[in-house]
C-alpha cells in the first residue's frame, strides 16, 4: 500500500502514558504546527536536521528575557503572598542613556503549596548571607540540595520512611511521589499556617531586554543545552538589581538588607527562567531566520518555505521583550492562524 503523498510529515515519539516505554509510535500528517515553546520547538527541529534543510540560525537568538528573581523579607507591611493572582502590579523602566524601554519589575505571588518550602529556604538564605550583601551564601538551587535535602536525609524520623519507600516502590507513579512528598512535609510542620509563613515575603520578578545571544544545541549526550553559559554580566541585570534595592529600602523592614537575589549565590550564579524566547527566530530569509513572519519554516536549500510546516510559539520571537511575552505570543498566533485560513482553506473545511 502506497503512502498518501498529502501526508508530508511524520512525527516519531515515545508514548509514556502507561509508564516508561521504548516503543516508537509514528503519526503522519498533512500539516505540522510546532507549538512546544522555545525549548521544545527548537529541540524538535534540531533533531530533524537530517530530514530537513534548515536555516543556520536554528538555535540562535535564544533569550532568557532578562528574568531575574528578587526577594524582600521581612517586609514592613503584610504582603500575604499566597493570596490572589500571582502578579498584581508592574513597573516599567527606561535606559537612561538611550531613553528606550529597558526592563520591568513585577510582584510575584507564592503558591500556597510551596509557601512552607519557600519560607524555609529564603529565611535560611537571609540568615546565612553577609550583612549589607544581597547575595546569599548559596544560590537557590544549591541551597535546596545542600541544606533541605541533607536535612531530610539526616532526619531520624524520616530515614526509616525513606527506606520503606525505596524498597519495592514504583516511582513511575507521579501520584505516589506527590503523596510521599506531602507525607514528608508533615515532619516539618510549623506552628504557623503556610499563609502566615509568607505574610511578609515579597517576591519580585525582573524582566529585561537582554542581548539574546544564547545558542541552543544538542550536546554530546543528545540533550538540549546551551552552547555556552548564558551571559549574566549584562548591564540590564545590574539595572534591575539597582531598582530592586530602591524598592527594598522602602518596603523592607531592614531596608535593602532585606533583599536577596536568591539565584545569584556567592558560590555560583544561576537563572530561574520563566520566559525563554528564541531559538527559531523570525527573519526575512533563510540566512537571517528559521521562519518567516507567518511562522513558516524556511528551506535553506531553496530559500522558500516548507509547505504547511509552522512554528507558532515563543521560539520565533527574535529578541528579548522585557515584559511577560504571553500577549505577544498570542498576537503572533492569531496572525499566523489568519494567514493559514486565508492561504490554505482546504485544511479547514467549513
Amino acid at each position: 500500500m502506497k503512502s498518501d503523498p498529502e501526508y508530508k510529515y511524520k512525527i516519531k515519539y515515545k508514548d509514556h502514558r502507561n509508564g516508561p516505554s521504548n516503543s516508537i509510535k509514528i503519526i503522519s500528517t498533512k500539516m505540522l504546527i510546532l507549538a512546544a515553546d522555545s525549548l521544545g520547538s527548537t529541540e524538535i527541529l534540531l533533531r530533524s536536521k537530517n530530514k530537513l534543510s534548515l536555516s543556520p540560525k536554528l538555535g540562535m537568538q535564544f533569550s532568557t528575557n532578562g528574568d531575574l528573581l528578587g526577594v524582600i523579607s521581612p517586609t514592613k507591611e503584610t504582603v500575604d503572598a499566597s493570596r490572589g493572582p500571582i502578579t498584581t502590579s508592574i513597573a516599567r523602566f527606561k535606559n537612561k542613556n538611550t531613553n528606550r524601554f529597558s526592563f520591568s519589575i513585577e510582584d510575584e505571588g507564592i503558591p500556597k503549596m510551596f509557601a512552607e518550602l519557600f519560607a524555609r529556604l529564603f529565611n535560611n538564605m537571609l540568615k546565612e548571607k553577609e550583612s549589607n550583601s544581597i547575595f546569599p551564601k548559596h544560590n537557590l538551587i544549591n541551597e535546596f540540595f545542600n541544606n533541605e535535602i541533607i536535612k531530610l536525609l539526616n532526619n531520624e524520623q524520616l530515614r526509616p520512611i525513606l527506606l520503606n519507600w525505596i524498597e519495592g516502590a514504583d516511582l513511575s507513579s507521579s501520584n505516589l511521589i506527590l503523596g510521599k512528598i506531602l507525607e514528608m512535609a508533615k515532619l516539618f510542620q510549623s506552628s504557623e499556617s503556610p499563609e502566615q509563613q509568607v505574610f511578609r515575603i515579597l517576591m519580585l520578578g525582573g524582566i529585561g531586554v537582554d542581548e539574546a545571544k544564547g545558542k541552543l544545541v544538542l550536546n554530546n549526550n543528545g540533550k538540549l543545552d546551551l552552547e555556552q553559559n548564558y551571559d549574566l554580566n549584562q548591564q540590564v541585570f545590574t539595572d534591575i538589581i539597582k531598582i530592586m534595592k530602591l524598592l527594598a529600602q522602602k518596603i523592607g523592614k531592614n531596608g535593602d538588607n532585606s533583599l536577596i537575589i536568591p539565584c545569584w549565590g556567592k558560590d555560583q550564579k544561576a537563572q530561574f527562567v520563566l520566559h525563554p524566547l528564541g531559538g527559531c527566530p523570525m527573519g526575512n530569509t533563510a540566512s537571517d531566520g528559521v521562519v518567516n513572519g507567518f511562522g513558516e519554516v524556511f528551506n535553506n536549500d531553496t530559500g522558500q518555505t516548507y509547505e504547511d510546516l509552522y512554528v507558532v510559539d515563543g521560539a520565533i520571537i527574535p529578541n528579548a521583550l522585557g515584559v511577560n511575552p504571553s500577549l505577544m505570543i498570542s498576537a503572533l498566533a492569531f496572525r499566523i492562524a489568519e494567514h493559514m485560513v486565508g492561504e490554505t482553506k482546504q485544511h479547514f473545511p467549513k
